[in-house]
C-alpha cells in the first residue's frame, strides 16, 4: 500500500471494502432465481474471495492465502462474472443447457490464461475478447434477442460511472482508503443487476427478489412476476422444435438401418 495507514485507518478500510463486496449479493440472488446454478456458485465464490482479498490486504495478514493469491482468485471470478454481462446480449442467456457447457469451457480458459500472468492486462482482455467473439457469432447465427432498452440504458449508465471509478482507483497512491475502488464495486454491481435483466419485459427490483425467496421454497418454481421477452420465447420454442426434429430424424435413420439389416438376413 502506498499510504502509511494507522491501525484505525486499516480497520476502517477493511470494513468499507469488505462491506462494498456485498453489493454482489443482489446479483447472486437474481442469478439463483434464474436457475443458473453454475454461475450462482461462481458468484458466491467471487464475493468470498473479494472479501478475503480486501481483509488480508487492508490488515496485511495472511489467512490461508496471502492477499496476492486471493487477488488472483478475484481476477478469475471477476472476469467470469463480467463475461456473463456479455452473454446477456445473446439468446443463450436463458438457454440453461447450452449456457452451462459454454460457461464451463469459459472458466477453464480464464484460469489457464490467468496463469500466464494475473497482473498483465492482456491476460484479462484475452478471455473477455474471446467470449465477445463467441457472443457475436451466436448473435449472427441465432439473431439478436428482443431487448428491453429501458433496462439496458440504466445498465449502460451505471457501467459508465463504474468504469470512471475503476480508472480513478487504478493508482493506489491516489486512492485513500480505496474509496474509488469501493465505488467501482458498488456501481459495477448495480450495472450488472440491470444487464442481467435486459431480456425481460419487466424489471425485478431487489425487494421483490428477496420477497420471492422468503415466501417460496426451492421446490416452488412458479415465478409469476418475471416475463421473458417474446423474442426469447419464440427462440426457445424453435430451438426445442429443432432438437425434437433432430431426435426424430436420428430415430428414423436408426430404424431404417435396422430394417436394412433384417432384409439382408
Amino acid at each position: 500500500m502506498e499510504y502509511e495507514y494507522s491501525i484505525f485507518e486499516k480497520l476502517f478500510m477493511m470494513f468499507l471494502n469488505s462491506f462494498a463486496c456485498l453489493a454482489l449479493l443482489p446479483n447472486i440472488f437474481l442469478i439463483k432465481y434464474q436457475k443458473k446454478t453454475f454461475t450462482y456458485i461462481i458468484g458466491c465464490f467471487s464475493m468470498v474471495t473479494s472479501i478475503m482479498y480486501h481483509f488480508c490486504e487492508s490488515l496485511e495478514l495472511e489467512i490461508i492465502l496471502d492477499n496476492y493469491k486471493w487477488h488472483e482468485l478475484v481476477n478469475i471470478t471477476g472476469i467470469y462474472c463480467f463475461t456473463q454481462i456479455l452473454i446477456s446480449f445473446t439468446k443463450y442467456h436463458h438457454d440453461l443447457n447450452n449456457l452451462s457447457s459454454k460457461n464451463y469451457i469459459l472458466l477453464f480458459l480464464i484460469i489457464f490464461i490467468q496463469q500466464r500472468g494475473p497482473w498483465e492486462i492482456i491476460n484479462t482482455l484475452i478471455p473477455i475478447g474471446l467470449d465477445f467473439l463467441v457472443d457475436i457469432y451466436l448473435i449472427i447465427k441465432y439473431g439478436l434477442p428482443i431487448l428491453n432498452y429501458s433496462i439496458l440504458s440504466y445498465g449502460a449508465f451505471f457501467m459508465i460511472i463504474a468504469l470512471f471509478y475503476f480508472y480513478k482507483g487504478l493508482s493506489e497512491a491516489n486512492d485513500y482508503l480505496r474509496l474509488w475502488h469501493i465505488f467501482w464495486h458498488i456501481f459495477v454491481n448495480i450495472s450488472a443487476y440491470f444487464f442481467l435483466q435486459i431480456q425481460q419485459n419487466e424489471f425485478i427490483n431487489v425487494i421483490r427478489i428477496m420477497k420471492y425467496f422468503l415466501e417460496n421454497d426451492d421446490d416452488n418454481d412458479d415465478r409469476k412476476f418475471i416475463n421473458l421477452s417474446k423474442g426469447y420465447e419464440e427462440y426457445l420454442e424453435n430451438y426445442n422444435n429443432d432438437e425434437e426434429n433432430k431426435s426424430q430424424n436420428l430415430n428414423e435413420r436408426n430404424n431404417s438401418k435396422d430394417a436394412g439389416k433384417l432384409t439382408i438376413e
